[in-house]
């Protein structure tokens, strides 16, 4: 049995997968704590993007991501050959939607 520290919000609090995946509508064998955001979108750029995109595929981000977000992106563009979009900020600091439609469809 894991340390009290290395414990999953799971073992600590039995019932919590399950809560979690009720309120967001999903199976509750498809809800992974993390122990923060970087290591969530680390986990889903490793696991889900290798496993779901090829070369061709894209992926779109803004330029006001932090590094930690961008890193693992990168990483998967270059090994997978996935383009990489950017939603570009404003002079305002605000995300400039007007070309979002041709960012998603390319």
């Amino acid at each position: 049995m894991p340390s009290p520290r290395k414990q999953t919000a799971g073992m600590r609090r039995p019932g919590s997968r399950s809560a979690g995946s009720s309120e967001h509508r999903n199976p509750a064998q498809e809800v992974i704590f993390t122990k923060n955001a970087t290591e969530a979108v680390n986990l889903v750029a490793a696991t889900w993007g290798r496993a779901n995109l090829s070369p061709g595929d894209s992926v779109l981000l803004t330029d006001m991501e932090h590094h930690a977000n961008l890193v693992p992106w990168l990483m998967l563009a270059e090994e997978r050959g996935v383009e990489l979009r950017w939603i570009p900020m404003g002079d305002d600091y605000r995300l400039d939607l007007t070309d979002l439609d041709r960012l998603l469809d390319g």
